[in-house]
């Protein structure tokens, strides 16, 4: 759940938004095991954490042109806010699929997750602008929940009633990827961050700044 649905969700708000995000990781937690309702209805509550940036900041670039009030400025407020509703909403999401028993069976994961989602957040937020705080925000917390999730293990896992192991375990199971074959699955995602990022860099908008004034109007 918080790989694929938070942190890939966040990653897909970032750079999508309008709803993709919690069709395509309800659908893949569907393909994990995950009871399709509880899929669906915990991705549209872990989707809170981002939902605000929305993708690539448009919700605060628009907010700043209706109010007429500085974006960066908005984005520098939302950015100090969501941090502490990110780590609660994570810890709502534990508590949901296993009750309390599970938040303090996945607690430590729980923290890294939204600790380093947060902290990524409240900085890309208040010194980058509102374009990138989500994507920036998902790939540190991917990378750092991955990483820790290599050291540490929670001491059961959880299943969703009498159901089994999903095909994805079985696959897993009796296969390996190599180092190349997972660069190459995300490979789609990195060249999306790239190209997102090189978009929101200010002197890359100013080149495009006339012509799309052009278009608009």
């Amino acid at each position: 759940m918080l790989i694929v649905g938070f942190c890939f969700g966040a990653f897909l708000e970032g750079a999508a938004g309008f709803g993709a995000p919690v069709a395509i990781t309800a659908a893949l937690l569907v393909g994990l095991g995950f009871n399709p309702l509880y899929a669906a209805g915990l991705c549209l509550i872990v989707n809170t954490a981002p939902v605000a940036f929305g993708a690539m900041g448009i919700p605060i670039l628009v907010a700043g042109q209706v109010t007429g009030l500085d974006s960066f400025e908005i984005g520098q407020m939302v950015g100090r806010q969501l941090p502490f509703l990110t780590i609660i909403v994570l810890f709502w999401i534990m508590a949901i699929m296993d009750g309390w028993r599970g938040v303090k069976e996945t607690w430590p994961a729980v923290m890294v997750a939204g600790g380093s989602f947060a902290i990524a957040q409240y900085l890309s937020s208040n010194f980058i602008g509102p374009e990138l705080p989500d994507i920036i925000s998902s790939l540190v917390s991917l990378v750092c929940l991955t990483l820790f999730l290599k050291r540490w293990q929670p001491v059961r896992i959880f299943r969703f009633g009498d159901m089994g192991a999903s095909q994805v375990d079985q696959t897993l199971a009796r296969t390996r990827y190599t180092t190349g074959q997972i660069v190459r699955a995300w490979s789609p995602f990195l060249f999306l961050t790239a190209t997102v990022t090189l978009w929101s860099v200010p002197p890359f908008k100013a080149l495009f700044a006339p012509a799309a004034r052009c278009m608009t109007g």
